[in-house]
């Protein structure tokens, strides 16, 4: 199955036809490049239009004549080059005659067979047939060398093959790049059933066609091999990895090859890039007084500072087609790091790169710099004159979108007269209500509200447009365009599961920002902590630098939600005593949210504790915290008794106008992977409550700000003693806990709106406690103090009386087991105190401390 190497007849059509053809295809790219740099055509165009934007009569004088000038020149220009271009299919024709006649029979032997061996170094590895032109039952004349390689080995033995394909160094570096063990892999698949060549063959050709890709790579084939093995996902899943991850990879490394493919001018896919541009024709006037305080986003493009943008092209299009279309201004609103200035750099592209809105080609896009334009001015009548000077400059030159970011400082001056932003908002508030300049804003949705929504004089001046957050499949497109950097600058690999961690995990557990600005941090983050260290920045240095950022322990960042459920029950009942009925309904309600694929866009789940004071509420809420969120201080803890009156609220969601942050809004908005306590919520004002509501049910609460704040990665427990007399009668009757419930229950239902109840994953009645329970709890608790002592140095143990009269006066029917650890405090702990104070006890004692700590 190797490819057959190029034959002379092949070479004989190569040297005939398509190397001509190619030759042609160049000298025309040459051609329309050098055309766009003298814009012989542009001037054509506006022969009678006046130089520089000089609409005086010396001006259109001077203009016509100019270019007229400009016109021979550039036509005699061309007139030079299009026969060179065209001569060039000639002289390639004629080149073997001209070393013939001018070396001899021999030298033009020489060239000949020189020209055949170059021809057959260049294809030593190239297909005959492109896959954009051939078919799947042809596949094998689109197959690099090792991939027929692969499949003749595959096919003699698929064991061995498939070692061979796996050692190929572009086979390890797709696996690297999904973090998985080769060796490991192997061992799982060589005994693997056999797989028809020509099923991998024609399903490495529709890979390919799916990565747009020239030519069948051998991770085409290598994705099909995987793909066609029984039970694929479970075997990956076993490395910690995904088919999706192989893909992932692969797609990046085949959008790398394509764009290798279209740099240079001889490639065959190389594409035209800057057709479009600005200062062309000689329209535009010189702005040395801009260029001091500005920065020029177009010509930052046309040098090449900016690979393509990605991310916002509907967005580009959008502002594009209102600058193109109408006389308005346009004001870009969008959380910080959303992406504003990617969107004004993607329009500076899309005026470099064509001339699809035709009011927007050849003009500059600049952003003024309000601060440099501030530097240096002693006085307001000097900044009156600078920027009387630059706006001259820009509506002389007639060219120039104007960019104010953070344009809302201009606004936020405009009540002050002495601040200084207020003499620049009056100065250009003319040039803004014209329609003689265009100008692009950007602010963001607070800043806006705050600042520019009230000012409905200066907001009418703009055509309002929103950007959202990035989705996360372009984010990940993003971060790949950011790694190919951070690889070459730090000498490391990244993988694609890193990337996919890394918006995941930012997306879950920091919601103060957004994609792909938090994600861009983090790579960066992990890049320089990784860059010295590691070879390969993989998902678990993303996780730990997560777990830095958040607080959040890396084991919680990092463990599966299904295992943390696997688990939780035993966990949580060494934490809670007297209770396992409500752990065990708390786990199943968990375990049944996560199973039946909870709704992402409601919290983790949510519990109504419904019992007696001091029988393990808020002590299972703080288990239930320290095993799914790592820690007891990952739980935010609100009592509702403080939130009685109406105007409460804000204290909750924060003043209307901006002056205080909600306590709540705030706290979740900044810890957003948390256990949320709302004790006695039966207190609470009925408002508050419908507040609550809404977070049940979609996730989500707005602040009185406007500000969106995610409840999704929460578990929301809210406790109540509605139903406590009933629980304490029933018992006091030794009565079922079933039948316990069931009035406890109904006490819950007649207060609490059904609407309310329903939204709940579980409502949860806690029975009261029985002395072995109390006793099993004294236990814990001294365990405590125990451990506290032998810190320092003091071995303790207690005697079975000392904790019966414990369990005996730390609970009572009305408070359960709450009085008991203020009475362990009081005594136990003040009794070693004071005798460590005494130095009569000292570190290396060991202590057997009985109902003497009671005296």
């Amino acid at each position: 199955m190797k490819s057959l190497p190029r034959l002379p007849h092949e070479f004989i059509i190569w040297w005939l036809l398509k190397a001509p053809r190619r030759i042609l295809k160049i000298s025309s790219r040459m051609l329309v490049l050098t055309n766009n740099q003298i814009s012989f055509t542009t001037n054509l165009r506006l022969l009678f239009v006046p130089l520089f934007g000089d609409y005086s009569i010396v001006g259109r004088l001077i203009g016509v004549p100019i270019r007229i000038a400009w016109l021979i020149s550039g036509l005699v220009f061309f007139l030079l080059l299009i026969p060179v271009c065209a001569l060039f299919p000639v002289a390639w024709y004629m080149a073997p005659a001209f070393v013939y006649k001018f070396g001899g029979p021999a030298y033009a032997l020489a060239y000949i067979l020189a020209l055949y061996l170059l021809y057959l170094l260049r294809n030593r590895d190239i297909p005959r047939v492109r896959i954009s032109k051939n078919t799947k039952e042809n596949f094998e004349e689109s197959c690099r060398n090792n991939v027929l390689t692969a499949l003749e080995k595959l096919e003699a033995d698929q064991s061995s093959g498939m070692k061979w394909l796996f050692d190929l160094p572009s086979s390890e570096k797709i696996f690297r790049r999904s973090e998985i063990n080769t060796g490991l892999l192997f061992e799982r698949l060589r005994s693997a059933p056999s797989i028809q060549i020509t099923a991998l063959g024609h399903g490495a050709f529709a890979d390919a066609l799916r990565f747009k890709s020239k030519y069948i790579e051998t991770e085409h084939l290598l994705l099909t091999l995987l793909n066609n093995i029984p039970k694929i996902d479970i075997i990956l899943s076993s490395l910690n990895t995904s088919i999706k991850n192989v893909i992932g990879s692969i797609e990046w490394e085949s959008d790398k090859r394509n764009a290798r493919d279209r740099i240079f001018l001889w490639q065959e896919d190389y594409e035209l890039m800057f057709t479009g541009g600005f200062g062309k024709g000689m329209l535009g006037r010189v702005t040395p007084n801009l260029d001091a305080v500005s920065r020029d986003y177009t010509r930052e493009i046309s040098l090449g500072k900016y690979k393509k943008i990605l991310g916002r092209e509907e967005d580009v299009k959008k502002v594009a087609q209102i600058l193109s279309g109408s006389k308005e201004n346009v004001l870009v609103i969008g959380e910080p790091g959303s992406g504003k200035t990617t969107l004004v750099l993607g329009i500076a592209q899309a005026i470099m790169e064509s001339n699809e809105y035709k009011s927007l080609s050849n003009h500059r896009l600049v952003g003024l710099d309000i601060g440099s334009l501030l530097s240096g001015a002693t006085s307001p009548g000097m900044i009156a004159e600078n920027l009387k000077k630059v706006m001259d400059e820009v509506r002389g030159s007639g060219d120039i979108i104007l960019f104010i970011d953070e344009i809302h400082n201009l606004v936020a001056g405009a009540g002050d007269s002495s601040a200084e932003t207020s003499k620049i908002y009056t100065m250009l508030e003319p040039h803004l209500s014209s329609d003689k300049i265009k100008f692009l804003g950007a602010t963001t949705v607070s800043n806006f509200r705050k600042y520019i929504e009230p000012n409905g004089a200066f907001s009418r001046l703009f055509h309002l447009v929103q950007i959202d957050e990035l989705p996360k499949d372009v984010t990940v497109k993003i971060l790949e365009n950011k790694a190919d950097k951070l690889e070459i600058q730090k000498n490391i690999l990244v993988t694609y599961p890193a990337l996919v961690r890394t918006v995941e995990l930012s997306e879950k557990l920091m919601h103060e920002r957004v994609l792909p600005d938090k994600a861009i941090d983090i790579l960066n983050r992990t890049s320089t902590k990784v860059g010295g260290s590691s070879s390969i920045l993989a998902s678990p240095h993303i996780a730990a630098t997560i777990a830095e950022m958040t607080k959040i322990p890396v084991e919680t960042v990092t463990q599966d939600e299904a295992q943390k459920l696997l688990s939780i029950e035993d966990t949580m009942k060494k934490m809670v005593i007297g209770q396992d009925e409500a752990v065990k309904q708390i786990s199943t309600a968990l375990r049944r949210a996560r199973a039946g694929i909870r709704d992402q866009n409601k919290p983790i789940a949510s519990f109504l504790f419904v019992g007696t004071t001091g029988i393990g509420k808020t002590q299972t809420a703080k288990a239930l915290a320290e095993h799914y969120f790592g820690s007891a201080v990952n739980m935010i803890r609100l009592d509702m008794s403080e939130y009685q009156q109406l105007d409460s609220m804000n204290r909750l969601l924060g003043d209307v106008n901006g002056s205080s942050k909600g306590l709540l809004t705030e706290m979740v908005r900044s810890k957003p992977f948390a256990l949320i306590l709302l004790d006695e919520i039966e207190k609470a004002h009925p408002n508050i409550l419908l507040t609550f509501l809404q977070v049940l049910d979609e996730g989500k609460l707005t602040d009185n700000s406007g500000m969106k704040i995610d409840f999704t990665n929460t578990i929301i427990i809210a406790t109540s003693n509605v139903g406590t007399k009933s629980i304490q009668q029933v018992f006091s009757e030794h009565g079922t806990l079933q039948k316990m419930r069931e009035r406890a229950l109904a006490d819950v239902r007649e207060k609490f709106a059904p609407e309310f109840l329903n939204r709940f994953s579980g409502i949860i009645v806690f029975n009261p406690l029985t002395e072995q329970n109390v006793r099993e709890i004294t236990l814990l608790m001294l365990d405590k103090v125990k451990a506290l002592s032998e810190e320092k140095g003091i071995h303790v143990k207690f005697k079975p009386e000392l904790v019966d009269v414990l369990s005996v006066k730390g609970y009572s029917p009305e408070w359960g087991a709450r009085p008991l650890a203020r009475l362990i405090e009081d005594t136990v702990e003040t009794y070693i105190a004071t005798k460590m104070l005494k130095k009569e006890f000292n570190a290396g004692d060991q202590l057997l401390i009985g109902t003497e700590a009671m005296e």
